[in-house]
């Protein structure tokens, strides 16, 4: 009976972090490299891109193609990358200068249209 207490303990520890890192995506890159956030949720802490389009095979492969928004938000942003599951998560720091004033996730897309432009 103990042993059986352990399972089910260790497959709700399993569960319960499976569920934590299952972030809901927060936004979307089109085809080209366009990175646009959800504007209808809200400012994120982090935004959730699903990357599985472009099938990146290593860390440094998915840098070099967003490596444009890396530079252009330099200490303003972090960009880290989830291969085995296609994602980028991307931070934003909400003040900065790239845009004056705390930004919305309208201005944030403002933003990401004009590094994508370049």
């Amino acid at each position: 009976m103990n042993n059986l207490y352990k399972m089910l303990a260790f497959f709700c520890l399993v569960f319960v972090t499976n569920a934590i890192h299952a972030q809901a995506i927060t936004g979307t890159v089109d085809a080209n490299g366009l990175i646009k956030v959800d504007e209808s949720i809200g400012w994120q802490d982090e935004y959730v891109i699903n990357i599985s389009q472009f099938h990146f095979t290593s860390y440094k492969e998915a840098a070099d193609y967003f490596q444009k928004y890396v530079t252009a938000f330099n200490v303003y942003g972090q960009f880290t990358f989830d291969i085995q599951n296609q994602r980028l998560y991307m931070k934003i720091q909400r003040e900065n200068s790239v845009h004056i004033g705390n930004m919305t996730p309208q201005s944030l897309n403002n933003a990401l249209l004009v590094v994508y432009r370049g």
